[in-house]
């Protein structure tokens, strides 16, 4: 369960985490970017097999958090995409004051319906996409999609490269 500790920000967010049917192990990006979240001020629950949860499950466990949950995200990595988004519409009609991240590997080219989409490793592009939502900062590098117009598309393994990555 959620453990509350005072935190600078005092923003909660869920991350939810999959690696499809086939796949029998987790995947660690949630785990990575949850933990970068903390050092940030966030409180984070990461919640694996999102698959194997309904949408009233979900809903039962997250109306039970003892906080608001400000940003729902969705690690990406094996999904089927009707599974995202039904999730994500899920989020959006259930809690529409909360934000939605979709996060991944996979190069995202249709509109899911997310706030924003950070594509690859986000360790230098989460905290510029958290103060753009959250604090009214500055728009990050990225681009609203033609096939997205509502869904900010960061591409991380480009704009804020944390690796040497031959561009």
């Amino acid at each position: 369960m959620l453990e509350l500790i005072d935190t600078k920000n005092g923003r909660t967010a869920v991350i939810f985490n999959d690696s499809g049917e086939s796949i029998i192990r987790r995947t660690m990006g949630a785990y990575k970017i949850a933990d970068m979240m903390r050092e940030l001020g966030w409180t984070v629950e990461v919640i694996d097999w999102l698959s194997r949860w309904s949408n009233e499950e979900v809903q039962e466990f997250v109306d039970s958090l003892p906080r608001k949950v400000d940003l729902f995200a969705i690690s990406n990595l094996w999904m089927n995409d009707e599974l995202v988004l039904d999730k994500i519409k899920f989020f959006k009609e259930t809690y529409p004051n909360a934000k939605v991240v979709l996060g991944g590997p996979k190069p995202f080219q249709r509109d899911f319906g997310a706030d924003a989409m950070l594509f690859g490793y986000a360790e230098h592009s989460l905290q510029p996409m958290l103060n753009w939502l959250f604090d009214n900062g500055p728009l990050p590098k990225g681009k609203f999609p033609e096939w997205a117009p509502e869904g900010f598309l960061i591409d991380s393994n480009h704009h804020y490269s944390g690796l040497e990555i031959d561009k």
